[in-house]
């Protein structure tokens, strides 16, 4: 077995000058969110006005996602077709890797997807899965929110997010305890995450062409 010695650059005296380079050394680019910013701009109702402004009974329904900001939790309620987010400043750092804003985006991801399930769009929430005591329709919704934001965060570029698996694992658990065919629940859910991500992505290029009446 033949051993070869390695070194950093940085312990090489001139080696820029012996091999005719010049080399820039300095920090990973800034992550930027201007992407999602901009995705959440033109899907979303900033400023909701009163829950019964267009109606949400019968074939009514809010075109955009309502997203009231300030609230305590981060959530989606179907009673009032309403996402409700925490400020930005309310979400934390969880490690090395994943920012604070990314957070932020990633679970406002979360919630849109919720949001595609209404009656009124791809029908997923006909049973209020919210209702029941984190029962199988409860913990299947929360996986398919979880990765539609997957799909929908990698279209945003907001990459590396450990939190998205270890959400899917807890709910998972979940599942388990209840069903014996788990594979074939998980194919399923990824089509409908696929299918309310694809809704999403096509209402924002609806709305910038002028066809989400």
């Amino acid at each position: 077995m033949r051993a070869n010695y390695l070194y950093n650059i940085e312990q090489i005296e001139d080696f820029e000058r012996a091999l005719g380079l010049s080399l820039v050394y300095g920090s990973a680019p800034e992550i930027t969110y201007k992407k999602a910013d901009e995705f959440f701009k033109t899907v979303g109702d900033w400023s909701p006005g009163p829950d019964d402004l267009y109606g949400l009974r019968g074939p009514h329904y809010f075109r955009k996602i309502r997203i009231e900001e300030g609230g305590s939790r981060a959530c989606y309620i179907p009673d009032r077709d309403l996402v409700e987010m925490p400020k930005r400043s309310a979400f934390i750092q969880q490690d090395e890797e994943t920012a604070a804003e990314a957070m932020y985006w990633s679970t406002l991801s979360h919630e849109s997807i919720h949001w595609t399930g209404h009656k009124g769009r791809l029908d997923r929430l006909a049973e209020n899965p919210f209702s029941s005591d984190y029962g199988i329709h409860y913990a299947t919704e929360e996986i398919v929110a979880e990765l539609g934001s997957v799909y929908l965060c990698a279209h945003l570029g907001i990459e590396k997010l450990s939190t998205h698996a270890d959400y899917i694992s807890s709910w998972a658990s979940v599942l388990r305890r209840r069903t014996k065919e788990l594979y074939l629940d998980f194919i399923d859910m990824s089509f409908q995450a696929k299918a309310a991500y694809d809704y999403l992505v096509k209402l924002k290029n609806d709305i910038e062409q002028g066809q989400d009446k």
